[in-house]
């Protein structure tokens, strides 16, 4: 066999059937041919199935190989086409990068897209695969591309922040190894996060505070005061808030869409800690979750009395100073606790 048939391209298009696959590597079985590459796809109860192939060892000649592949798409019922590829080719693509991009919102439309795959062609990026992950009333979809360079993702999700901010879309860029898909921490923030409020900004306007805790929290974001001395502020605001209303608030905390599932998933796959604060056990009906709590900021009632050892309480990224050191962080926890 020449060198210039070693590998071929075959694709396999058509109404979707039982048996589709299994006739196509039975063929490919007999003939000692190795599978390099495979993709399926069906959409609607069409297939569309590509495979490279590997013919430097099959004991027959690649004619006659495409005459069976072909007269079993005849008899399937769907079209079959095939390419040629060079080993040099297949060398090429080996040595490509890989990179998934993600993008997650309540509607992914072809405007989206469209500015997406835009962007990455003016950096030369080949899109290689999309799939759509969306689940419950999240959109989501998935892009694997390919380049011949390395490239920095940092700069490649700057890029593309205006489409994020444009669409309301979140947009993440991720080397595609096997590490993407192995996590075995999750950190995130609770508010305007996994819920869509600020909870202290809810505290304040319980009590005829809240243009005043805002104010603050515009101050520190933009870097005029600490965090520390902004949250001891805006703490300080909240004197007078009674339980009632913590139950009030609690009771109309809007979810993001897609949290109660992603935390159910995540309990799944995750370390689960068992030690919580009142606020996240307040949570675990609507939203049951074990997370590691990091900076914890414990809710406390009757404010009017207790704010001060809601201050003393705050956890000030001590776990963070440690490496995450969770034995030292949940002594330093419960001896707070007790202190109250």
């Amino acid at each position: 066999m020449e060198d210039s048939g070693d590998f071929i391209v075959i694709t396999v298009n058509g109404p979707d059937a039982q048996g589709i696959v299994s006739s196509f590597t039975s063929i490919l079985s007999e003939n000692e041919v190795r599978i390099v590459d495979i993709e399926q796809i069906v959409i609607h109860n069409l297939i569309l199935l590509s495979m490279l192939l590997d013919l430097r060892q099959s004991k027959g000649g690649q004619i006659s190989l495409l005459k069976d592949l072909l007269l079993e798409a005849k008899r399937l019922n769907v079209d079959l086409d095939f390419k040629v590829a060079s080993r040099e080719d297949q060398l090429q693509y080996d040595n490509n990068f890989l990179y998934a991009i993600t993008c997650l919102g309540d509607k992914i439309t072809a405007d989206v897209l469209a500015r997406i795959s835009r962007a990455m062609y003016s950096e030369n990026v080949n899109i290689e695969r999309i799939t759509q992950l969306s689940q419950g009333e999240l959109s989501c979809v998935e892009m694997i591309v390919n380049t011949d360079k390395s490239i920095n993702v940092r700069d490649i999700t700057r890029k593309l922040l205006s489409i994020s901010s444009e669409f309301g879309v979140d947009i993440a860029v991720q080397k595609e190894n096997i590490f993407r898909r192995s996590k075995r921490l999750v950190v995130m923030d609770m508010d305007s996060t996994l819920i869509q409020v600020e909870v202290i900004d809810e505290l304040a306007k319980a009590v005829g505070r809240g243009d005043e805790v805002s104010a603050i929290t515009r101050r520190a974001m933009n870097g005029e005061i600490g965090f520390n001395e902004s949250l001891d502020k805006r703490v300080g605001l909240l004197a007078g808030l009674d339980e009632e209303a913590l139950d009030k608030i609690y009771n109309n905390i809007p979810f993001t869409p897609g949290a109660k599932k992603f935390i159910k998933i995540l309990k799944k796959i995750l370390e689960k800690y068992h030690w919580q604060f009142k606020l996240k056990k307040h949570l675990e009906k609507p939203l049951p979750m074990q997370l590691l709590n990091i900076n914890v900021q414990v809710c406390l009632s009757p404010f009017g009395t207790k704010a001060k050892s809601f201050r003393s309480l705050l956890i000030r990224l001590k776990c963070m100073k440690s490496r995450l050191n969770t034995k030292s962080y949940r002594k330093a926890a419960n001896k707070h606790a007790m202190a109250t």
